[in-house]
Order: C-alpha cells, then structure tokens, then sequence
C-alpha cells in the first residue's frame, strides 16, 4: 500500500485581499476593538532601527503598508498611515503601486531562489497574467521593498508582480522568503523535526521545485475551543498540514472550502483530482485512503498520538487524551456517518513511504469503512508474533515461522491473506522503532 503523491501542493489564496485590514491580527500590528494600538507587553522584543515595535512586531515604518510613516506606534496618531489596497509605502510614504514596464531578463532566465539573471535595481519574480485559468510566468521586475512577514500586494490588484524586497513572494497577504524544495534552502540543519521552517509548494507559485518558507508547527500540538480546532504552533486562521513523504510539518490557511472538511469527509483540491496538503479543516490531515481495498479517494483524518497497540495493550487505542474516541471526534465535526469507533494509528508504518513522519504523529482511522475493515488493532497479536519469530533458530525457520502464524495461506509469501492476528503489522498500530523489535522480514 503506497500514498499517491497527488497531495503536494497547498492552496494559495492570490489575491492581496485575503489578508485583512488593519484590524486583523497580522503580522504587522495588533489592535483593539477601538483601534488603538495594544500596548506592547513588558517582555516584546527590542527591534533594531530602523525597525519600531507595534503591538510587539517589529515592521518598518519605511516600507509596511499598514504603517506607513509611523513613528512610535504608541498611540494612532504616531502609527502612520494604512496605503491600502494598490497602494505601497516607498520612503515612508504611500504610493500608487503601478506596474512598470519589464527588464530585459525575459521569461524563465532568471532565478528567483538565486536572484541571479536580472539587472541591478530589479528582482526575478513572478508575474500573474491571468486567474481564469491562472496564468503566470517568471521574469524579471522593479525590486521591492518589503521585507519577510511584512504586508505586500501586487502591482495590478490579484495580477502583475509584487512589491516584496528581492527573493520573497507576496503570499496570502505577506511576503515570505522563496526556496528550493530539493535542498529545503529555509533550513539551516541545526532545527530538530517540526521547529524552524520548511520549503512548501503551493498552487501556482513559481514551479514544481521552488516553494515558499513557511513557519514549522507539530500537527498534534493543538487545542479544541468551541468545536473548533487550533493549533498551537499556527495564527489563528491557519491549520498544521503534514507532508507525509517528507515528514514535514507547516503552517498554512485554511481555504474556504476545508474549513468544515473533518474526519473521513472527502478532502479538497484541485479540479484534476488529489488533495491540497491544507484540503481538511485545521486539526486534520489529508491522508487516508477513503476504503482500504478498492480505495478512489482520499478523506481527511483527524491528527492524534499514537500508542502501541495490540491484543496485549489496548488501553491506548483510541490514542494519548482519547483523541478518536466518539465524543472528541463528535466534538470537532463529527464521523461522516461512520461506525463510532476509530483508532489511532501510527503514520509512518501505515503506508510504505510515510516512514519519515515522526513517530508521535498518527490518524484517526476507522475500524470499517463500506464493509471493508481497516484491521482492529486490539485483535493483533504482536506478542504472539515476536514469540514465534524469535523462538526459530536461523533466517529460513524465522520465516516459515511467521507464514505459518500470519498467514492464511502458508504458500502465499506476499501476505494477502494476512490473518487478524498479524494485520495490525501493516495497519499502524505499533511504531517503527517497536516494528525493529523483530529483524526485518
């Protein structure tokens, strides 16, 4: 059983407009129900000129858009000026922002993860042609201004290039640094799993290779508030989404069509089939085949954490705070129609190319699906398994050992007709780290 790698990119929303006003939290400032500015707290952090601290971000007032020309940010009157929409602060002021005619670096000869190819005094961006169908092409463009995680917008309103500083992208309303996917350029190889950034492909930005940073989260660190799912690491409008063949884990919003996406519901993408990575509401994942024989689809699986679990152990099967019990996952969206009970299971042993996920990410997975059965991993035998296996005395007993107490068909090495005793040895339901007990069958 393989994941099918048509789950790669993550939604992008285009248009400047996805990101809010001055009155949403952004990266750019925080303010009150009365439009003043919240004071910073005691502890924000000191910003170095010619940066200045609003609402405990650092921004420059030379360059946000939301801030233009501010001075202190202490009260509205020293917070500068909101350009707005196709607008852009150039030295402090707000500006028309107006396409400009294009270098001479012409389409694909330049390299936006590099910024190599264009002349000084311009960048290697993307330009948006068209939306319907989208249409967009890599060239060589007026350098911006804006710095990373500061607001950004384009040149033509959702089309033409934007006005982020050289080497990042305007993406849902800020710029983020560009990267290569292949060598993952946001990272510096000193992060543990799940901390710092991580390159991320998104629908239509640049190409199949060159991604966007995008903050690192832990997909099972999350908070249930009035139904709803937060994630801990993520701003309040985004959800974790794990890649589950790199083993990676980031920050994305919640397209319009996921947000009430919940367990075993179809998940959203592309008109050509496939998921977005972010295609579930936030807390669950995009992952799960929607039957495990005759699967055509793929469903969306509420993140846990996984304990080992077998017919000697089965306190944890629901996983660590019961996260796929009946009510939890009636809390959060309920099961589609599904028999009540699910189980947690282990991601990197439930496919065959999901073994970099870390071991303390898991599924909520159905028991039956259709009258086709996920394998009950309170049934499986691991301790009767590891007992016969280990009792042989060399390599070929060892494996006429194991055909003999998981197999249907003794004569059937391939294991199709795996019995209930074995069947959680390919279901997830103990670790890889507890799978290496046993020498490799």
């Amino acid at each position: 059983m393989k994941l099918t790698h048509g789950m790669l990119a993550i939604f992008c929303c285009l248009a400047a407009a996805c990101s809010g006003g001055r009155g949403d939290a952004s990266d750019a400032g925080v303010f009150d129900d009365d439009g003043d500015i919240v004071p910073s707290e005691p502890d924000a952090q000191t910003c170095i000129a010619p940066e200045i601290n609003c609402g405990g971000n650092c921004i420059d007032p030379q360059s946000n858009p939301d801030f233009c020309g501010a001075s202190t940010c202490e009260d509205p009157l020293s917070s500068g000026e909101d350009c707005g929409e196709g607008f852009t602060c150039t030295d402090g002021s707000c500006a028309e922002f107006v396409c400009e005619s294009l270098g001479g670096g012409g389409s694909g000869s330049c390299n936006p993860v590099t910024q190599t190819g264009c002349a000084a005094g311009e960048k290697c961006a993307q330009i948006v042609e068209n939306l319907e169908p989208f249409v967009a092409r890599t060239d060589c463009v007026p350098e911006g201004g804006v710095p990373v995680g500061q607001s950004c917008s384009r040149c033509d309103g959702e089309l033409g290039y934007d006005n982020c500083a050289a080497g990042s992208h305007c993406s849902n309303g800020s710029c983020s640094e560009i990267c290569n996917v292949g060598s993952d350029t946001c990272r510096s190889g000193n992060e543990g799993p799940f901390e710092g950034s991580y390159c991320t492909l998104f629908q239509g930005v640049f190409t199949d290779s060159i991604g966007l940073c995008v903050a690192a989260c832990n997909p099972v660190e999350d908070t249930v508030v009035g139904g709803s799912i937060a994630n801990n690491d993520c701003a309040a409008t985004e959800g974790c989404y794990l890649n589950a063949t790199r083993g990676t884990a980031a920050c994305s919003v919640v397209p319009a069509p996921a947000v009430d996406v919940t367990q075993n519901d179809d998940c959203y993408g592309p008109a050509s089939g496939g998921c977005f990575l972010n295609g579930c509401a936030s807390g669950f994942v995009a992952l799960l085949n929607n039957a495990p024989e005759n699967a055509d689809g793929t469903v969306c699986a509420r993140y846990c954490t996984p304990v080992n679990t077998h017919s000697n152990a089965q306190a944890g099967a629901a996983g660590v705070n019961d996260k796929c019990g009946a009510a939890a996952l009636g809390a959060v969206g309920g099961t589609n129609g599904e028999p009540a009970e699910h189980q947690c299971r282990f991601v990197q042993n439930f496919y065959s190319n999901t073994d970099l996920v870390p071991e303390e990410v898991g599924m909520c997975v159905p028991i039956l699906v259709g009258g086709e059965s996920w394998g009950d991993c309170k049934a499986f035998d691991w301790d009767g398994l590891k007992a016969v296996y280990n009792g042989a005395a060399n390599a070929e007993a060892q494996e006429a050992a194991f055909n003999q107490f998981c197999l249907i068909d003794p004569n059937d090495p391939q294991g199709s007709g795996i019995t209930p005793q074995c069947e959680g040895l390919l279901r997830g339901c103990i670790s890889l780290a507890e799978e290496g007990a046993l020498i490799d069958l």
